[in-house]
């Protein structure tokens, strides 16, 4: 299957380079101008089409299922601009966008808001995740601006990949939730507590109750070699340092409620200094 732009930026067509069958309008633009027409289009792994329409009146992102699928607009949270060009990874959530606004080209890399038109599972999402952290060095501040999601919401879903591989792999199946899963970040045994929250249907607060008193257990107990630290802990221990300029070390546990930030501070000087500038408004 190919897909193209006619001259004109009006309209875009598909059909097969190998049959003889014949190329076949699929969407159209009412602009007049072919440089306010459709963009040139680009299909991604899942053999989804992807197209711009440029007209200022009404610039709007869209895929077709299958490139022959009825066009559906995909909604870009918080953008500004009209798109001029686009780009889907193989994977089908990652895409980059020239946007222009006030004759001035940026290039926007994010996440495609409608996650589930890819099925994707909170797994894939952290995954997601993931790789624009690594790919595009994008802060989960940045990510979460880019896909309308809250800071923690993909802090919380990023964290789902401390998980041991078997854990992550009941998630994908939809035997555990999201939620479910995310109780068990930094219990003792995390497969063992999955296997039995599956076996006797336990609910997220009975889980986070259960691993709240495991951890409490644990720190009570003899002396255990702590596991290392995610990168995600070590970038927020970074930033409160370059804030601060002291010294931190941060302990994540669960969902936060009971995490611990140690500061080490020299002097009274110093402590004043910090004083000042947590207090500052």
């Amino acid at each position: 299957m190919a897909a193209g732009v006619k001259t004109d930026g009006r309209q875009l067509v598909v059909g097969s380079l190998v049959d003889d069958e014949a190329f076949r309008p699929v969407l159209s633009s009412s602009a007049q101008d072919p440089g306010n027409g459709l963009s040139a289009p680009s299909w991604d792994g899942l053999n989804d089409l992807w197209v711009a329409d440029r007209n200022p009146a009404v610039s709007r992102l869209y895929v077709l299922r299958d490139g022959t699928g009825a066009p559906r607009q995909v909604q870009v949270p918080k953008l500004a601009g009209r798109i001029e060009a686009l780009r889907v990874a193989s994977d089908g959530v990652r895409i980059a966008l020239v946007v222009k606004e006030s004759g001035v080209k940026t290039l926007q890399l994010g996440l495609i808001e409608n996650l589930q038109r890819a099925d994707l599972t909170p797994i894939d999402e952290a995954l997601a995740y993931r790789r624009l952290q690594q790919d595009f060095d994008q802060s989960h501040d940045d990510i979460a601006r880019t896909v309308g999601k809250s800071r923690p919401h993909v802090a919380n879903t990023v964290r789902l990949l401390e998980l041991p591989d078997p854990v992550q792999a009941m998630v994908r199946g939809g035997a555990l939730s999201a939620g479910q899963a995310r109780a068990l970040i930094g219990v003792p045994d995390p497969l063992a507590m999955a296997q039995r929250a599956l076996g006797e249907k336990l609910t997220v607060r009975e889980l986070e109750r259960l691993g709240g008193d495991l951890k409490r257990k644990t720190r009570n107990g003899a002396p255990k070699t702590e596991a290392p630290k995610s990168a995600d802990t070590r970038a927020l221990e970074k930033r409160i340092e370059e804030a601060l300029g002291l010294k931190a070390n941060l302990k994540l546990r669960g969902l936060g409620e009971q995490s611990l930030l140690t500061l080490e501070i020299r002097d009274f000087d110093q402590l004043d200094s910090v004083v000042d500038r947590l207090t500052r408004r």
